[in-house]
């Protein structure tokens, strides 16, 4: 295992190489008997970022694999589970087309931070590719709401 490889990309601010690394060597990185705050496990929230930009750029697996390194760095670590992994696991099952599983997670996303009016929106359409179309109507009756009581727009412009 090369770490120099990933300092040299952190120096830099290269998040995609760092977050390639840490998919690449996590088990390794996970087996080490070094402190979390010394080892670039410590850097693990650059999975998170990379996970987004892999969303935006249209590629949802490498954003699966950002997340599933994520999950298991934070689990070996007994760190905690952030709500943001749940939307990104989300986004990316739906954008796979795997609604069943976009809709698990963004029910739990939902469970833990009510109020996002993308995400309902997000969730009413997964439901809706599921057929439970009077579901999806209520989260997109959710996501007017918010959107309305915080003096917004539910137009895209």
């Amino acid at each position: 295992m090369d770490k120099e490889r990933f300092w040299r990309a952190k120096e830099t601010c290269n998040t995609r190489a760092m977050a390639d690394f840490l998919v690449e060597e996590q088990e390794t990185l996970i087996a080490e008997d070094v402190p979390f705050l010394e080892s670039p496990l410590a850097s693990k929230d650059v999975l998170l970022l990379e996970s987004s930009r892999a969303i935006a750029a249209g590629e949802p697996r490498r954003a699966v694999h950002y997340n599933n390194a994520w999950l298991q760095i934070a689990q070996s670590k007994k760190r905690t589970i952030w709500v943001d992994y749940l939307l990104l696991q989300g986004r990316a099952a739906y954008a796979l087309q795997d609604f069943r599983t976009a809709a698990r997670f963004f029910e739990q996303y939902g469970a833990l931070r009510q109020g996002d009016p993308e995400t309902q929106f997000c969730y009413g359409n997964t439901l809706f590719h599921l057929e439970r179309v009077a579901e999806a109507r209520d989260h997109y009756a959710n996501a007017m709401n918010i959107l309305k009581n915080r003096g917004g727009s539910a137009c895209c412009a």
